[in-house]
């Protein structure tokens, strides 16, 4: 691979003594500038280097391969800046990752979460995204196509970056600064209540939630409606079942319970035979009547609160009967990839979607998701919980303020925040939108 991995969107200041003294013949000779992107691209080009070695070595290996894994490892531990390598397939799915945090990344869909969608070109990228776990410097993203079609993906650290080429000295100081696109910054007005626009940004934001669950609902219909007129086993079943996980941003399995708490029929088909008594779950069990709701849902053995998933339970009634129920599986950190597009509603406001319980649905910072706002320890303290148990539990919407950490955890800060609840499948979810402006100083 010819290209460079060029470091485009970083601005390299070069502080020199000499540039103030003109009689320094030595410094009036040097080209400190040159040398120091000439030092700049070198790293570049080996950090490159390592990402295509990744990409030329991985072949189809199948996702979660351990001597792939032993190799990501070994290859995140080769440079003091990796925070995370990615391997992903043609279609963005993440099929192998190291990483220096517990991130459940293997399966989710890059492409998904569209912050990131400019990493997914036929030819080396270095961009810089702010990152949900970041300050308001943001992360470093590179990004190298592979021979297989998919992409290896680095995310870098810059303090770890800017920290690994000081050793390089050109007079008295090298300085690395990442600028993000303009805008991206809090404001530092005054807290003060939200204005008629920015209320109806939390307008807009419901909107869309309100749309994806009613697009989940109108498949899940159409697919009761193909088990009553063809039966369980038909092929128009089967295609109104996959239509589900591939037209809904909800959906991810879609599998069809019979009374006997049996998968019959599922997308992806590998689910059926399964019974859900292998993960102490009786589907049957869960409701009396005819109504859909939602319940929580563990496939997997490991769970940590972003591998946390909901089911969407509809029950199917043929011949005045309940026959079974169609149940789409949601992995909560998939569903806060799919619902990042609310981060393009609004400036300097952030959203958060919880359900009934408190669990955290989405938020901007996806590290947050699957937390519970209503006992973890993060939320327990000062005007917050007040807030959260005195006002925002009790009120279907409102408007209140707290106190919290602002970006970066590093210190606390005023936030207005705006609140209303959305009705699905007899659950109430709640949407808070509050504001990042801090006092100014």
């Amino acid at each position: 691979m010819t290209k460079k991995l060029l470091p485009l969107m970083l601005i390299l200041v070069l502080l020199l003594s000499a540039c103030t003294n003109s009689s320094n013949s030595d410094s009036a000779e040097a080209d400190p500038l040159s040398d120091g992107k000439a030092y700049l691209q070198e790293e570049m080009d080996g950090l490159q280097s390592i990402l295509e070695e990744i990409g030329s070595s991985v072949g189809d290996a199948a996702p979660g391969d351990q001597a792939i894994y032993a190799m990501l490892n070994e290859q995140l531990n080769s440079k003091t800046y990796f925070y995370d390598i990615l391997l992903t397939d043609a279609q963005t799915n993440v099929t192998q990752v190291a990483s220096k945090v517990d991130a459940p990344f293997i399966g989710l869909n890059l492409k998904s979460i569209n912050t990131l969608n400019e990493l997914f070109v036929d030819s080396p990228m270095l961009v810089i995204k702010q990152n949900a776990n970041s300050d308001d410097t943001p992360f470093l993203y590179a990004s190298v196509p592979t021979e297989s079609g998919g992409w290896v993906i680095a995310y870098i650290d810059p303090y770890s970056f800017g920290a690994e080429i000081s050793s390089f000295a050109i007079g008295q100081e090298l300085r690395v600064y990442a600028n993000t696109e303009p805008g991206s910054n809090s404001s530092v007005s005054e807290l003060r209540a939200f204005t008629a626009e920015e209320l109806s940004w939390l307008d807009q934001a419901s909107d869309y939630i309100n749309d994806e669950f009613a697009t989940l609902e109108t498949l899940t219909d159409a697919a009761v409606s193909a088990y009553q007129e063809s039966g369980p086993d038909s092929p128009a079943f089967s295609t109104a079942l996959a239509q589900i996980s591939q037209d809904s941003l909800i959906a991810k399995n879609v599998v069809f319970v019979d009374t006997d708490n049996m998968i019959v029929t599922s997308f992806p088909t590998y689910l059926e035979g399964i019974s859900f008594d292998l993960y102490d779950l009786d589907i049957p069990s869960l409701t009396s009547d005819r109504q859909p709701f939602i319940t929580e849902v563990n496939f997997s053995d490991v769970q940590t609160s972003a591998l946390k998933q909901l089911g969407f339970v509809t029950p199917v009634v043929k011949d005045d009967e309940i026959a079974g129920y169609i149940l789409v599986q949601a992995r909560l950190f998939d569903l806060a990839a799919d619902l990042s597009s609310l981060k393009e509603i609004g400036q300097n406001v952030n959203f958060m979607l919880t359900d009934s319980q408190g669990t955290i649905l989405y938020d901007g910072d996806i590290a947050e998701v699957g937390k519970n706002i209503y006992n973890d320890d993060l939320y327990s303290d000062g005007t917050l919980q007040d807030y959260l148990q005195n006002e925002f539990k009790p009120n279907p919407e409102g408007e209140s303020s707290y106190e919290f950490y602002g970006a970066g955890m590093t210190e606390i800060i005023p936030k207005e925040v705006t609140w209303k609840t959305i009705t699905f499948m007899w659950e109430n979810f709640k949407l808070s939108m509050n504001s990042e402006w801090k006092p100014a100083q």
